[in-house]
């Protein structure tokens, strides 16, 4: 079974390569060519995210809890926050 790192490259330069097709052919603008590499690569992830050492979910969840402390942390009324 491939691992973190093939499915990353193979995303990204699939991605990119279509990316660059696409632009071509004046059907996106390059914003669009970022956009859609970005999904694409994110999307290419997605099949290790069952692994027992999976790389993508240790970072997701991370960054999901750092951004559900801040959000907590900004909710608190004036007076009843965290940081006083």
């Amino acid at each position: 079974m491939a691992g973190f790192k093939a499915h990353f490259v193979t995303a990204a330069i699939t991605g990119g390569w279509v990316g660059t097709v696409l632009l071509q052919g004046e059907v996106l603008e390059p914003h669009g060519v970022l956009a859609g590499f970005f999904l694409a690569t994110r999307g290419g992830l997605l099949p290790d995210v069952d692994a027992d050492q999976s790389i993508i979910l240790a970072t997701g969840m991370t960054v999901m809890a750092v951004i559900a402390s801040f959000l907590f942390m900004f909710s608190q009324r004036a007076g009843h926050g965290v940081m006083e």
